[in-house]
């Protein structure tokens, strides 16, 4: 029986980026126009309302319920935007990454697209999403009794009631995981093949899901390394800016006391900073989450053939 490399699908994502560094920049473009920027679109029209809420206290003027109507609908608004965008650079970002994977030749556009594949990937992302959210009600339905006869058993022992609720949640992450370990050749499949797979992926994966969950710890492991990386990163830009005053409690105050107009414009560059590294770190991210289930798919389908 054919069986998966572990070491070679779960570092498939870091071959992408190592192979194709301008094309995961090409998707951190993709990332920001499609991910980031709605999001800031919409968290501008809150920003926007609370200045304007702010400005109102200080001129000694209660704030009006129509501004906080208009604040709360402008965002209400922008949520359907929002949640389309977001599901739109998810397929389109998992379809180059597997584009990338199982058709590496096929290189044009950055492997970027917006067709049928696309468009089956999306559909298969929503369906996933909605197969995990309703098996998670029959799960909370079995957990919550669990506890509430943890709770009354207890009495002055709270030991008593954290390890029923500590056995029921890694319960719980268990079966999510063996449930998404089956069908994580889904969307791979279905991005091949060009027709909607999620049964077809249950059947592959038989007698894979000890290597797929391997798979899937060497992933957490690279994913908790970058995480890291960039906490580190972090805390040395901090502890910078700190030691440059930047973090001058006085001196921060003084700022945000001007006009809003005033200390936004100066984060402006920040926040566009901060925008442009996290379109980038996502695309990474994305890269090193996607490619080897795209790959686990293209080792068994090889030896099938």
């Amino acid at each position: 029986m054919a069986s998966i490399d572990i070491g070679k699908a779960a570092t498939a994502g870091i071959g992408v980026i190592a192979r194709r560094p301008v094309a995961v920049l090409a998707w951190a473009v993709v990332l920001l126009v499609l991910g980031v920027l709605p999001v800031v679109g919409m968290m501008s029209t809150v920003v926007t309302g609370l200045i304007e809420l702010i400005q109102a206290d200080q001129a000694g003027v209660e704030p009006s319920p129509d501004a906080v109507f208009s604040m709360m609908s402008g965002m209400i608004a922008m949520q359907p935007i929002v949640l389309i965008t977001g599901l739109a650079v998810r397929a389109i970002l998992a379809a180059a990454v597997f584009r990338a994977v199982l058709e590496p030749d096929n290189s044009r556009w950055f492997y970027l697209r917006f067709g049928a594949q696309e468009l089956w990937v999306g559909l298969m992302i929503v369906v996933l999403w909605v197969l995990m959210s309703v098996l998670s009600y029959p799960l909370a339905i079995v957990m919550m009794p669990v506890m509430m006869f943890a709770a009354m058993s207890a009495q002055d022992n709270p030991l008593l009631m954290i390890l029923p609720t500590v056995v029921v949640v890694l319960a719980m992450l268990a079966g999510f995981a063996f449930l998404a370990v089956r069908f994580s050749l889904a969307l791979p499949m279905t991005f091949a093949q060009k027709q909607f797979r999620l049964f077809e992926s249950w059947t592959m994966t038989r007698g894979q899901t000890w290597r797929l969950i391997g798979v899937g710890a060497v992933l957490v492991a690279i994913v908790l390394a970058i995480e890291l990386l960039v906490a580190l990163v972090f805390v040395a830009v901090s502890f910078g800016l700190h030691g440059a005053g930047g973090f001058d409690e006085a001196a921060m105050t003084a700022f945000f006391a001007q006009d809003a107009s005033i200390w936004l414009a100066e984060l402006a560059p920040w926040a566009i900073g901060v925008a442009v590294l996290g379109a980038i770190l996502g695309a990474v991210v994305t890269t090193v989450v996607t490619a080897p289930w795209a790959e686990a798919y293209r080792q068994l389908a090889a030896a099938k053939a």
